[in-house]
């Protein structure tokens, strides 16, 4: 099960692009509609080969604390994905 899986886009002038996927996303369209002052946990594992990338992207984004994204072994099939968002409502 690969829930962080980055897509390669081959184009016709024989081009690659990669991009990050998977719950990328959806941690980032939350952090964007998420206001300033709440911050997001997300908790999964990312494979050796992504894990700065993916730590570099998630940078960005003020409310996201990426503390809980930890590197994959190569070897593991499967992971758990566990969000949590501390809200700080007045």
């Amino acid at each position: 099960m690969d829930i962080f899986a980055s897509m390669c886009f081959h184009r016709a002038d024989g081009t690659e692009e990669k991009k990050l996927g998977g719950i990328f996303h959806s941690v980032a369209a939350l952090a964007n509609i998420a206001a300033d002052r709440d911050t997001i946990f997300p908790v999964f594992g990312v494979g050796e080969t992504e894990f700065k990338e993916v730590k570099e992207a998630f940078s960005q984004y003020k409310n996201i604390d990426d503390s809980g994204i930890f590197n994959l072994s190569v070897n593991l099939i499967t992971s758990t994905i566990l969000m949590i968002i501390r809200m700080n409502v007045h």
